[in-house]
């Protein structure tokens, strides 16, 4: 699928879309208990991290999409 207004589908360049995320990783892979785990990126990394997994270092949360304008401020030096 090709998005317009983009010289590229997300699917193509490798970005995971949320459904995706949850349809294809998170619900084949989990118990259901455990899904409120897995399906908070914030605490699937605290755990990852507890784990010794390593992650990508991380910058900054985004809760509200109004934040996503100050993206640049946020990550401004990173």
């Amino acid at each position: 699928m090709r998005w317009q207004g983009f010289p590229f589908s997300y699917r193509d360049a490798g970005i995971l879309g949320i459904n995706t995320r949850n349809r294809d990783y998170i619900l084949p892979h989990n118990p259901r208990k455990y899904y409120q785990r897995v399906d908070d990126k914030i605490e699937t990394k605290r755990l990852a991290i507890a784990a010794g997994v390593a992650c990508p270092t991380l910058y900054s949360v985004i809760e509200f999409q109004n934040q996503v304008k100050l993206l640049d401020e946020i990550l401004e030096g990173k």
